[in-house]
């Protein structure tokens, strides 16, 4: 049954293992198989076993002990002959770590899937590779046998024998033929752990396509250790180092090196992928194949496969950067790197030519969005935070407090093939740029419905200037049911969860990003009594800035005004609204406009939903629609602000005032603004001096002095 190619080949009486026969052979050794065994089971798996021995010397068979890890060693591959197709070979077995048995063998195992081209083949060829022209190859207990489990499981966990934990390359085989080597090697928990050891060529493995879920994203991760061959106990971390490649009808890159190191030493492989028509569709397996070839041993553990929960409660992965950079942004020109950033690392975009270079988001191309959360119906906050470093530095920022560069995040959208860009330039709380600190930076995002392709890029800032930025995050801005909770959170957040933001409706437009605590808010000195039932005086309110010109009893006629058409609350606690405005010193700051609404009572919310009619009113005639209704709760003790500065809400600037009436309002039905609870406390130590004169967010009057 044997054919053996160059040389020659006998039986070696007393020289196998245990003492029995064996084939000895100067040459290769080969053996037809059936292949109708092929075509009755296709689709499942041969798991290929064998011992070998390696001799300088026929009459003794000293065994010459063969190191997969340093040197090529006797391998197993199938051959498959057909009429669309020639001599396709699939590496099947390799040699296994570990010291000779008594008689000098070494075990050869491995696990090879029939593919399409082994089922329509018209011939099958088992060949044995000696691999050494230098020694003779003696081969015994030589095993095919079909694995017993034809129906796949499904496990969460679509990659066999990931963690090497069964001791062995089970599930693994090269993806060249006698190329390299390739064996189980000391893994991440030590000796008595395993990894997989390959070098010369790549590692591959297979996935059962029927085990994928249409259209579900997946998570590619994996642990690795590069050593050059010319100093292989030394590790190096050479980028862009290996990468995870889908191999079907098509191919597709799923998984890159992050640039960060796990905290035992080891590099990180990280990445999507979704499983569209051509992953799902195949007779044949997938194969989930490691790239890295050339003057290294690749040392991999920790492979796995599983699918991604389908969550829109947020868009980036890795915002905080703690996995590394590399994978998700790369250069818009220039290059990226890391830095410290806010918490951690940051992703740092440096050494650019012009201002348009900067970096981008992987939001295609790697799987890191999902578009099925992407509608119009359905906005997103985006928040991050910037830091503007000079050039070459990855500590020092940028100083500058008036005519300060500007930086711009670019989204992309490619709808129908179509791609449209927004620039956001208007994002931070100021242009202000501080040596120590970060910017913080918020955008209502409103996506567009059928996205195909979404990326990110921070760019348009001086070339002479790089840029550092961290926690980035794209949440949803969600309206919660009424009888949810408006809790704050424990500590001020530049990402806002979901459950950060108030369930107290207002009209969504773009949101303010600085506000004030409760313990910050003016209603300090204004006591329940003084609650604006009707309309808010100059006289009342805490900010003194009003004139009285644009007192809303001065301004609303008698037919609007609150105090006219307010009935007896239908609300058992009635809210208070506050009006802070600018420094009225010098030229007006517009980011210290302020309308806030306070709820006076400390032990019961205000439900506006609960068959009242509270509006909150812009009472100047040059406003067209001047009341809208709140709905929603606020609740007990909280502040909450309606709106900030003309550039988030229409009308929303300092020449208007505004008041509060209870009035029902069936017959001239309106819609809502939205109120929202910010989390960025005001540093009243460093606003509180009037003489800087447009640096102030806030302004309160000393009712003794007068003093601003």
């Amino acid at each position: 049954h044997w054919l053996h190619r160059s040389g020659f080949t006998y039986a070696a009486e007393g020289m196998g293992v245990d003492g029995g026969d064996a084939l000895a052979t100067q040459g290769q050794l080969a053996q037809y198989l059936d292949q109708r065994c092929f075509e009755l089971n296709f689709g499942r798996s041969y798991e290929i076993t064998a011992m070998v021995k390696l001799s300088d010397n026929l009459e003794t068979g000293e065994a010459y002990n063969c190191n997969p890890a340093i040197e090529i060693c006797p391998e197993i591959g199938v051959i498959a002959y057909g009429d669309t197709f020639t001599n396709l070979v699939e590496p099947a077995a390799t040699m296994v770590m570990g010291e000779p048995d008594a008689y000098g063998y070494q075990q050869v195992e491995g696990v090879v899937d029939i593919s399409t081209h082994m089922r329509d083949a018209y011939g099958i060829l088992f060949y044995i590779a000696r691999n050494r022209d230098d020694l003779y190859l003696f081969i015994d207990n030589v095993s095919m046998k079909l694995l017993p489990d034809a129906t796949p499981t499904c496990e969460n966990e679509l990659v066999q024998n990931g963690d090497f934990s069964s001791g062995n390359t089970r599930y693994w085989r090269a993806y060249f033929f006698n190329q390299g080597v390739f064996s189980a090697e000391p893994g991440r928990g030590g000796a008595t752990d395993t990894a997989l050891m390959s070098s010369g060529h790549n590692a591959q493995t297979s996935i059962d396509p029927t085990c994928l879920i249409p259209n579900q994203r997946y998570e590619v991760v994996a642990k690795y250790r590069l050593f050059h061959k010319a100093e292989p106990d030394v590790q190096v971390s050479d980028y862009p180092g290996p990468d995870v490649q889908l191999l079907g009808d098509e191919s597709e890159i799923v998984a890159r090196t992050t640039g960060e190191k796990t905290s035992d030493g080891w590099d990180q492989l990280y990445g999507h992928f979704v499983a569209d028509e051509w992953k799902t569709d195949l007779s044949d397996s997938l194969r989930l194949i490691f790239r890295k070839g050339g003057d290294y041993f690749n040392v991999l553990d920790d492979v796995s496969v599983t699918p991604i929960s389908n969550s829109c409660d947020q868009l980036i992965v890795n915002g905080d950067m703690e996995l590394g950079q590399r994978v998700f942004w790369v250069g818009l020109g220039g290059s990226v790197g890391k830095a410290t950033g806010y918490t951690g690392i940051g992703a740092l975009s440096h050494s650019r030519s012009s201002s348009t270079q900067g970096m981008r988001y992987r939001g295609s191309g790697m799987g890191f969005v999902d578009y099925t959360c992407f509608s119009q119906s359905n906005p997103f906050i985006v928040t991050a935070k910037v830091k503007l470093l000079e050039g070459g530095s990855t500590t020092t920022g940028v100083s500058c407090s008036s005519s300060c560069p500007t930086v711009t995040l670019r989204i992309v959208e490619r709808v129908n093939g179509v791609t449209s860009n927004t620039n956001i330039a208007n994002g931070f709380a100021s242009q202000v740029w501080e040596t120590d600190e970060f910017q913080d930076f918020e955008y209502l995002y409103t996506p567009k419905d059928d996205v195909e392709y979404f990326e990110l890029q921070w760019r348009d800032f001086p070339p002479e200037y790089d840029l550092l930025v961290d926690d980035m995050s794209i949440v949803p801005r969600v309206t919660n049911a009424p009888s949810e909770s408006l809790v704050p959170s424990a500590e001020p957040s530049a990402s806002m969860l979901p459950s950060e933001f108030p369930s107290t409706s207002l009209q969504p437009t773009e949101l303010p990003s600085t506000s004030l605590q409760p313990s910050e808010s003016p209603s300090a000195s204004a006591p329940p009594s003084e609650s604006p039932s009707t309309s808010l005086q100059p006289s009342e309110s805490p900010s003194a800035s009003v004139p009285p010109s644009e007192s809303p009893s001065a301004s609303v006629p008698p037919s609007e005004s609150p105090s006219a058409s307010v009935p007896p609350s239908e609300s058992p606690v009635d809210p208070i609204l506050y009006s802070i405005h600018p420094n009225p010193t010098s030229s007006a700051d517009w980011q210290g406009e302020y309308i806030l609404l306070k709820n006076p009572s400390e032990t019961t919310d205000i439900d506006f939903g609960d068959g009242t009619h509270w509006q909150v009113c812009r009472v100047r005639a040059n406003v067209s629609d001047k009341c809208k209704k709140l709905e929603g709760i606020l609740q007990a003790g909280e502040t909450y602000a309606v709106c900030r500065f003309s550039e988030y809400y229409t009308d929303c600037d300092e020449d208007v005032s505004w008041g509060l009436r209870n009035k029902n309002t069936s017959s001239h039905p309106s819609d809502t603004v939205e109120l929202r609870k910010d989390f960025t406390v005001i540093d009243q130590q460093k606003y509180a001096d009037a003489r800087n004169v447009n640096a102030g967010l806030c302004w309160e009057a000393d009712e003794t002095t007068g003093v601003w």
